[in-house]
């Protein structure tokens, strides 16, 4: 039987904390959203869902 234990919040780490991570991304993949939109997402899945899975599946990826 195997067993993993997340210590310190490395793997799973509250939606709150991942909030944080929105601002980066955006800056990072210079996704232009205006700060309406970036505090509209409730939480980080929906920015992903959303947002960054999009820009990863398209071809206008300006940053790679």
């Amino acid at each position: 039987m195997l067993f993993a234990v997340d210590i310190d919040g490395t793997i799973a780490m509250p939606t709150e904390q991942r909030l944080a991570y929105i601002p980066y991304f955006h800056r990072m993949l210079n996704l232009g959203l205006s700060e309406e939109q970036l505090a509209a997402f409730p939480d980080f899945s929906s920015f992903r869902d959303g947002v960054i899975l999009p820009w990863i599946d398209s071809q206008e990826r300006s940053c790679l």
